[in-house]
């Protein structure tokens, strides 16, 4: 499952991880599963060790997470897990128009998140996060580097959309922060917000509130007038060459990250059809 020296040092450096240490931490989650009776066909065993890794192998840590991950997948009501389907037209309209692109190699998983082509008419802002969640789990669920590199996080403002700043609520954005911190492995490096505009520390103050302070410590904003800095702060060989850097360009990448979601198609529908209600498959958990 480690595919390289390499990355099994860095593994071991970052997370404690050993052979040792993977085969118990898999064996003791898969034992709890089977305990509690948990449907987690939607997962992986490198899924399985992700999550292990995004909680650098702590049990407890690990099964609360995968609670709240398994239980939002059996819901009716939670909007950014349901209605998955990439070939419907609001996600096919942020797939093509790469408003949420992922970089990957050994050293850096990056998400790029666009504004610039979002068309707020089409497509809403419910639905571009969804796109986002649908691409990590791919990652989650099939690479063997997502969880040992971290997550590096670009956000570009040029031409963000005001309509999508009136469709945030609270409610909005407790789930949102919700289903990312309790739900999801997340190993956050860094956020880079670049083209910022003038407005950028009142929107960035509403979501405040709901972001662990260690996440918040690591936010950079870059306007006009420090622009350049991001290339000190992020390696060039990472950015994309629409953006001065030296990676693949931004319509490779759309293409890539489409394909990547599309493909998978049958797996994201296949869990909707699985939904049972909630309140049923809540009361069958038991967290240890």
């Amino acid at each position: 499952m480690i595919e390289s020296t390499e990355i099994e040092e860095r593994a071991k450096r970052e997370l404690g991880e050993t052979p040792e240490i993977r085969e118990n931490g898999l064996r003791e989650i898969k034992e709890w599963l089977r305990e509690q009776n948990l449907q987690h066909d939607c997962l992986s065993e490198l899924g399985l060790l992700n999550f292990l890794r995004g909680c650098k192998f702590a049990q407890e840590r690990t099964r609360d997470k995968l609670f709240h991950y398994l239980s939002s997948k059996s819901s009716k009501s939670d909007v950014l897990m349901s209605d998955r389907d990439p070939y419907s037209d609001e996600l096919r309209e942020v797939l093509s128009k790469g408003m949420l692109l992922f970089l990957s190699s050994e050293n850096y998983e990056t998400l790029l998140i666009r504004w610039e082509n979002c068309d707020t008419k089409k497509v809403s802002l419910v639905n571009v996060i969804k796109v986002g969640l649908m691409a990590f789990e791919v990652l989650i669920n099939e690479s063997p580097t997502v969880m040992i590199s971290g997550h590096t996080i670009i956000i570009d403002c040029t031409n963000l959309p005001f309509g999508y700043i009136r469709q945030v609520s609270p409610s909005l954005v407790k789930e949102i922060f919700r289903i990312i911190w309790k739900a999801y492995p997340i190993r956050i490096r860094a956020v880079h917000i670049i083209n910022c505009i003038p407005f950028m520390g009142l929107i960035f103050s509403m979501f405040k509130p709901f972001i662990p302070l260690k996440i918040v410590s690591r936010v950079r904003f870059y306007s006009s007038s420090n622009a350049n800095r991001l290339y000190t702060d992020f390696p060039l060989s990472e950015l994309p060459r629409d953006y001065g850097g030296e990676a693949t360009s931004i319509d490779s990448l759309t293409e890539t990250t489409k394909r990547m979601v599309e493909e998978r198609r049958h797996w994201f529908v296949n869990q909707e059809d699985n939904i049972s209600d909630k309140d049923d498959y809540v009361n069958q958990l038991i967290i240890n």
